[in-house]
């Protein structure tokens, strides 16, 4: 279930692990909040396994159109 609100400076620095969500970005570890550390400062395992799982997807050939061509075309 996922469930949105806004959330406290303490819940962002107290929590094991946190992530950001953009278009560019796609999925980022944050790994500090205000110069505190965040869980151990990196990307953690829930958002490793988030972002292998998103890759996986966004990357399939049978899901969207392709960003570069594997052939160039000539107009």
């Amino acid at each position: 279930m996922v469930v949105e609100r806004e959330i406290t400076p303490f819940e962002l620095v107290s929590a094991n692990e946190v992530f950001m969500v953009g278009t560019k970005s796609e999925i980022l570890a944050v790994g500090s909040v205000n110069g505190r550390l965040v869980g151990a400062g990196r990307a953690g395992t829930t958002t490793k396994l988030l972002l292998q799982e998103f890759t996986k997807l966004v990357t399939r050939k049978e899901e969207g159109t392709p960003i570069y061509a594997e052939e160039s075309l000539e107009v």
